[in-house]
This record gives structure tokens, sequence and C-alpha cells, in this order.
């Protein structure tokens, strides 16, 4: 399952809605209820993450903090996803 949309940034890609995360109105939300309507959670193996090109041109997001931005994703993966998948930053 693929939840990249091309040209995106990290703020938008991580985007949760706390109450409901697999609220189908952001993409976060879209990326896990497909995971959960799939029942694919528990045979996932790897979050493969290779994002950046918005927050490199400076466009719209600074990379300045991009790390801290990276953390709540993960965080965020963590509590969805669970432990078991290894996350691979490309």
């Amino acid at each position: 399952i693929n939840g990249a949309v091309g040209g995106t940034s990290i703020d938008w890609l991580s985007a949760r809605t706390a109450d409901n995360p697999a609220d189908l109105s952001n993409q976060y939300g879209r990326t896990l209820f497909r995971h959960q309507w799939a029942n694919a959670i528990p045979q996932l193996k790897a979050i493969i993450w290779k994002q950046g090109e918005n927050e490199a041109g400076g466009a719209y997001v600074s990379a300045a903090d991009y790390s801290t931005r990276f953390d709540r994703l993960y965080r965020q993966w963590r509590q969805d996803y669970g432990s078991k998948p290894r996350i691979y930053l490309g």
C-alpha cells in the first residue's frame, strides 16, 4: 500500500486526527484506513519513507526542523502500526 503524494510536505503527510487516526479526511488517515481494511498491519514488515523534496525546495516548509517533524511521524507510526515493522529512510 502506497501512501505517497508527490510534492507534499511532511506536515501534510503526517496530519493525523488524534481521536480517529484512520480519518479519511487526511492522507495519513486514508493510508492507515487502507492498511486496516486490508488487515495488512499484522503482516507489515517495513515502512519505507522517501520524502523531503518539498522541504528541500524551501517553498512552503523549512527543512530546519525536519527532524522534529519526522520524530512526530515516527511516534504516530509506532502508535498505529506497532513496533514490529522496521522503518527505512530513503
